[in-house]
């Protein structure tokens, strides 16, 4: 018997054969290049005009290219961006976040479509949560743990793509167009500290900043966090985007030496922010404020597109339809997103983004329950006030965005006026509280983790990687 999986496959090939002997099809299929940056929200890049001299490599990419001032995550963390990324579903559709941190096989990726119209699909990914879950499609995928790479080579992302360059100009796949994807992790907790680094605030030395406890649950037991902390935080990640925007440099680079940077469309995103204790919140679970959903999104190399800055806001579930019309490719029906705009004639404001975390602590099994564990372990830590208690849900309808948690608390922000979201207009503006909280009520969630249901435990070598990270804490 066909399975759905198997029969929506039967269609995605049929309307590629169909597509290729039809009329207008590109002579020239364009590649794809994708990069998320792990954890980086939109004002750490410069081209954003917050800070300075963080981002030089997508500064260029922006000037050059399209950059999208109010782009949004759908989700706090980063299994269900990536899988939202990578299928145009929001995470209530996928049925993949905390509850069941699971990717099912009867969803369709972007690097399956790719696939199935004959491109060369490559992963590189830094973080453990993406690897072998979210990127099923790709031909070739490997984890790169980039804690190790300062001593050995082979955990450096270029090593990997030379590697990858040097195969290809042996093989058959020389002649094919390719999608790449790259998850680049420098941004992400814990944060090195380098000798190099000029943005400690003053009078904090590198020796202090290397002795800074960077795990979320230890901090909040010992109620340790200061504005002080918060500053120097807020350094050590800023020298991460730098560091980030540095390994990106360099693959673009060698894209070009290796004669492969014609026809390139290159988006450079990422799944999810960061917070610096404002809320009085740290990281980026338990949270959907703009500090952890508002991101950077620039595109580049779109052909007949002139430069510009895009003020429509445009979500990571629009990203899927878009880069498979920019290929030329046949865009599913029933994507919640719709293809970004290329100017400010086409962009459509009047949309709602919705956003979710799902609170997989008072949740039964089957669950994931290592994830329920990581999760809890900072729950039951940390102050009261700190970490919101439930699942939380957002709508924007720019600019006006509503923050509805698990108890029924809502919160309601003009984001044009109060990006920070430090005034609650909740109570002097009723009828707009009403209509926000009327149409989210619309919208299905998934809170029994019954979308794509699993109780998929994670592998203990995947554990080490997030203990790695201070997922776990031990």
């Amino acid at each position: 018997m066909a399975t759905g999986r198997s029969i929506r496959l039967f269609a995605l090939i049929s309307s590629l054969l169909a597509f290729a002997c039809a009329p207008g099809a590109p002579a020239v299929r364009p590649s794809i290049v994708l990069v998320v940056l792990d954890t980086t929200r939109a004002d750490a890049i410069s081209a954003y005009g917050v800070v300075e001299d963080t981002s030089p490599t997508v500064d260029r990419l922006a000037a050059e290219g399209l950059r999208y001032r109010n782009a949004f995550a759908h989700s706090p963390w980063t299994l269900p961006s990536h899988v939202t990324m990578f299928t145009g579903l929001l995470p209530n559709q996928h049925g993949t976040h905390a509850i069941n941190p699971s990717v099912s096989r009867e969803l369709v990726t972007l690097a399956e479509h790719f696939e199935q119209a004959g491109y060369e699909t490559i992963a590189f990914t830094e973080n453990p949560w993406v690897y072998g879950r979210a990127q099923q499609g790709f031909g070739e995928q490997t984890f790169i743990d980039h804690t190790k790479a300062a001593e050995d080579s082979k955990n450096d992302l270029l090593h990997h793509v030379e590697k990858w360059l040097s195969a290809r100009e042996t093989e058959a796949n020389e002649a094919k167009p390719f999608f790449l994807f790259l998850n680049i992790m420098n941004a992400h907790a814990p944060l090195p500290v380098r000798d190099s680094n000029r943005r400690l605030p003053t009078g904090v030395s590198l020796e202090a900043a290397k002795v800074l406890d960077q795990q979320l649950e230890q901090l909040c037991a010992s109620r340790a966090w200061t504005e002080e902390f918060a500053e120097t935080y807020r350094a050590l990640y800023h020298d991460g985007v730098v560091s980030a925007d540095r390994k990106l440099a360099q693959v673009l680079a060698r894209l070009e030496q290796a004669g492969l940077s014609e026809s390139l469309i290159t988006i450079v995103t990422s799944d999810h922010g960061e917070a610096f204790g404002a809320h009085q919140l740290l990281h980026h679970f338990f949270s959907l404020y703009q500090d952890v959903l508002h991101i950077p999104l620039v595109v580049h190399g779109l052909q007949g597109v002139e430069p510009g800055v895009l003020s429509a806001p445009v979500g990571l579930m629009d990203l899927a339809p878009s880069i498979l019309a920019w290929a030329g490719l046949p865009v599913p029906d029933g994507l919640p997103g719709q293809r970004l705009p290329e100017n400010e004639t086409d962009a459509q404001s009047e949309r709602a983004l919705i956003a979710e975390f799902y609170d997989p602590r008072d949740r039964p099994a089957p669950i994931n329950t290592a994830l329920r564990h990581i999760v809890g372990l900072a729950g039951a830590k940390c102050r009261a006030g700190q970490l919101e208690p439930g699942g939380i849900r957002s709508i924007v309808r720019f600019p006006y965005k509503l923050v509805r948690v698990g108890d029924g608390a809502t919160k309601l922000f003009d984001l044009s006026d109060d990006p920070a979201e430090s005034q609650d207009l909740a109570a002097v503006s009723p009828e707009l509280l009403r209509s926000l909280t009327e149409e989210l009520d619309l919208v299905p969630t998934d809170e029994g983790g019954n979308a794509q249901a699993s109780g998929a435990s994670l592998s203990e070598e995947t554990l080490e990687r997030l203990r790695v990270l201070g997922y776990t804490g031990d």
